[in-house]
């Protein structure tokens, strides 16, 4: 009898079957994410995921399979954030659905906005029309 060969799939693979048991867990009722995991997120993202540091990202009022697919992501190895580097490795999938669910019914606080550089607001805009930003990044 031939031996059995355990069949390694890559991992955009395993990423994409992680995905789709999350949306599959999203229809479940979520549980709460624990204070322990939200006091880490918010160490980076700020109170309720309002982010405080320019160069991290606001969670709050995102939506949720967006946080899904990205903690997925990181979590896997497919979306390399260093600072977030093995944050995500022992949390399930139920808990990134219920992180994931928790910032997406926060309200977004909009920072005040400062004088703007015109040169660089320009640069910046014809950096978005090349990167195609505004396919995820609408305006609102």
């Amino acid at each position: 009898m031939p031996s059995r060969k355990q069949v390694n799939f890559p991992r955009s693979r395993r990423a994409l079957a992680a995905v789709a048991l999350l949306y599959s867990l999203g229809s479940a009722q979520a549980q709460q994410p624990s204070a322990a995991q939200l006091s880490l997120c918010m160490a980076c993202h700020g109170p309720q995921g309002n982010s405080q540091m320019a160069t991290t990202p606001s969670l709050a009022g995102q939506p949720q399979v967006f946080l899904e697919n990205q903690m997925v992501l990181i979590r896997e190895g497919l979306r390399d954030i260093p600072v977030m580097k093995g944050l995500l490795d022992k949390v399930t999938d139920p808990e990134i659905v219920a992180l994931a669910s928790y910032f997406s019914a926060q309200t977004p606080v909009r920072q005040p906005s400062g004088t703007v550089d015109n040169i660089v607001y320009l640069r910046g805009q014809q950096t978005a029309r090349t990167m195609l930003c505004a396919t995820c990044h609408l305006p609102d």
